[in-house]
């Protein structure tokens, strides 16, 4: 399941799905969600998923990126470390309250996707009997 469109369909899950959490979270905080102020809210996040995809593609070189484990698990762990680390270096804000909805929200954007995907595919494939 790591064919080069399933790893870009992936990546582009993945990067939609944090830009997501960028635009509810500036929608929710009444602040402008212009390309530029959702740009400076997800910028740290992107750099941590993509560190997160490295991670999945070099060093576990895991055999689906749709699974929730690793891939999914990797991905959201890194965008998390990655996004509150460069937030906290760049004093852009890493209140607890912030710290711990970040986590959950990118969560079930991360990891729902990729069960929704499970669930599709496991649908289509033809059972042996």
């Amino acid at each position: 399941m790591n064919s080069p469109r399933a790893v870009t369909l992936a990546v582009v899950i993945d990067v939609i799905a944090v830009v997501a959490f960028a635009i509810a979270g500036r929608m929710h905080h009444n602040e402008a969600a212009t390309v530029f102020g959702v740009a400076e809210t997800a910028w740290p996040f992107l750099i941590g998923l993509a560190a997160g995809w490295i991670t999945v593609l070099k060093a576990l070189q895991v055999s689906n990126v749709f699974a929730i484990v690793p891939a999914g698990i990797a991905v959201w762990a890194w965008t998390m470390i990655g996004g509150v680390v460069i937030r906290f270096l760049t004093e852009a804000g890493t209140a607890w309250a912030f710290i711990l909805t970040a986590t959950l929200i990118t969560g079930v954007l991360l990891l729902g996707w990729r069960l929704v995907a499970l669930l599709i595919l496991r649908l289509r494939t033809p059972r042996s009997v």
